[in-house]
C-alpha cells in the first residue's frame, strides 16, 4: 500500500501536486475505500504529507452501495430514508439510509457544508424465486443476476442499461417506484426474473432537493459515463440523471458565498 511506503508515498503526492498545478485543478479526491481501523494513523500522515497540514476541506459521501445481493431481503442502494416496516431486530446493514449517512457525520462534528451527498448512476442487481416478491423487504434467492452487456456485472447495471431493458418488449421487465425510499425499483416478470434498485431522474431530484434542505456543500455522481451519456437509451436527452441535479439547482435562488473551515482528521 502507498501509504504504508514512504517512497511510493512521497513519489505519488509530489506526482499529484505537479499534475494539479499543471491544470489548474482547485484539488484531489482522496478515495480511500474502507480502510480498517488500525490505518487511522497512516490516513492521517499521508494526509498531513500531502497538505502539509491535518486538515481536508470536504468529505464526499459515499451514499449508495447501502444495499446489495449478499444480504437476505430485498432493499435499495440508495434508500434516503428507512422504510416503518425496517424494525431493530433487522440486520444493521439492512437498516442503512441516506439521512442516518449524513445525521452520523453531523453528529460527528463535521460541517454541514463540508459533506458532499453521493448520488448513483447504477443500480444494484440480484435475482428473485418469482416476479410477485419484487417489494423492499421481500426475501430473495442469494445469487447474481445477468450481467449488463457493458458493465458485464452481476450485481450491478448502468443506469443506461437499465433503460434499455425497461424499453425492451423481450425483456418484460416491471418498473415502480418506491416514495418511502425514494428510489426506483425494476423487475423481470419472466424468467430468469431479474430485479434491480436505482435512481431514476426523479430519485436523483429527490436526493438533490434534500441535500439543499439539510445545507449541504452540494452532490456528485457516481459515474457520469454509467448515465445515459449518448441520450439513445432512456429517450430522455443526454445525461439524464446529471440534468436532473441541475434542475434543481437552477432552481434555487442564487447561493450566498460561505467560508469552509478545514476538518482536522
Amino acid at each position: 500500500m502507498v501509504v504504508q511506503n514512504p517512497l511510493l508515498s512521497r513519489a505519488f503526492i509530489t506526482s499529484v501536486t505537479q499534475y494539479l498545478r499543471q491544470h489548474g485543478f482547485d484539488g484531489v479526491d482522496v478515495s480511500w475505500l474502507f480502510p480498517p481501523p488500525d490505518h487511522r494513523e497512516a490516513f492521517q500522515l499521508f494526509i498531513a504529507s500531502a497538505t502539509g497540514t491535518w486538515f481536508v476541506d470536504y468529505f464526499l459521501l459515499m451514499t449508495y452501495d447501502l444495499w446489495s445481493f449478499p444480504l437476505p431481503k430485498l432493499g435499495h442502494h440508495t434508500a434516503l430514508y428507512l422504510r416503518p416496516s425496517q424494525v431493530p431486530s433487522d440486520p444493521p446493514l439492512s437498516r442503512l439510509s441516506v439521512n442516518q449517512t449524513v445525521s452520523a457525520w453531523l453528529e460527528q462534528g463535521v460541517s454541514r457544508n463540508q459533506l458532499v451527498l453521493g448520488l448513483a448512476a447504477f443500480g444494484k442487481t440480484t435475482r428473485l424465486n418469482d416476479p410477485s416478491s419484487h417489494n423492499l423487504g421481500d426475501t430473495h434467492p442469494i445469487v447474481t443476476a445477468t450481467p449488463g452487456p457493458y458493465t458485464k456485472d452481476g450485481t450491478l447495471l448502468a443506469y443506461d442499461e437499465i433503460c434499455q431493458y425497461l424499453r425492451e418488449p423481450a425483456k418484460a421487465w416491471n418498473q415502480t417506484y418506491d416514495a418511502e425510499v425514494q428510489g426506483a425499483i425494476a423487475f423481470e416478470n419472466r424468467s430468469p426474473y431479474d430485479w434491480v434498485c436505482y435512481d431514476d431522474p426523479q430519485g436523483i431530484r429527490a436526493k438533490t432537493e434534500y441535500a439543499l434542505q439539510r445545507d449541504l456543500a452540494g452532490v456528485f455522481l457516481w459515474i457520469m459515463n454509467y448515465d445515459d451519456f449518448s441520450g439513445s437509451a432512456c429517450a430522455h436527452g443526454r445525461f439524464p440523471l446529471l440534468s436532473a441535479v441541475k434542475e434543481v439547482f437552477d432552481s434555487q435562488p442564487s447561493p450566498t458565498t460561505t467560508t469552509t473551515t478545514p476538518y482536522r482528521v
